[in-house]
């Protein structure tokens, strides 16, 4: 009895040592946690920069994904997003979030990346270009100068 009783004992003991060594995950190597911080560094949420616009039919505008992590760091993800627009036939959206404006109306431009996705609001709006003003009129420096643009809708 003593035989089979120390026995039970030393197979548990063989058992509770392989449960922790093994089926903890000692051996597993978590890349999305960071120890020092004791936090995750997975996608918590994605948004695109600006989360609405306006720009007139046939120009552009840039749009910006961001990576929000759990740890609080960030990352431009605007070339690795997978973009999409609501409706093409009123703004199309490139490869990089490049949105062009096709036709008067109003669509979502939406960036996918990771599960996960975002979307931002696109007004196009109809018009054409009557002028453009350059100041200030003589700059001392050629890099620096602001122009504003002047549209009349169409109607």
């Amino acid at each position: 009895m003593k035989h089979l009783c120390k026995t039970n004992k030393s197979v548990l003991l063989v058992i509770f040592i392989f449960q922790m060594v093994f089926g903890s995950g000692c051996f597993e190597r978590n890349e999305l946690f960071d120890p020092k911080t004791g936090l995750n560094d997975e996608i918590v949420s994605i948004e695109i920069t600006p989360s609405g616009l306006s720009i007139p039919v046939g120009l552009e505008y840039k749009l910006k994904a961001i990576a929000r992590y759990g740890n609080g760091s960030t990352k431009d993800i605007s070339s690795e997003a997978h973009w999409e627009s609501g409706d093409p036939f009123i703004a199309q959206v490139d490869t990089d979030g490049k949105v062009t404006g096709i036709q008067p109306g109003y669509t979502n431009i939406t960036a996918f990346y990771d599960g996960r996705s975002a979307e931002c609001a696109a007004e196009i709006t109809g018009g054409y270009l009557i002028s453009i003003q350059i100041t200030p009129e003589n700059p001392t420096n050629p890099e620096v100068h602001f122009a504003i643009h002047r549209y009349r809708p169409f109607f």
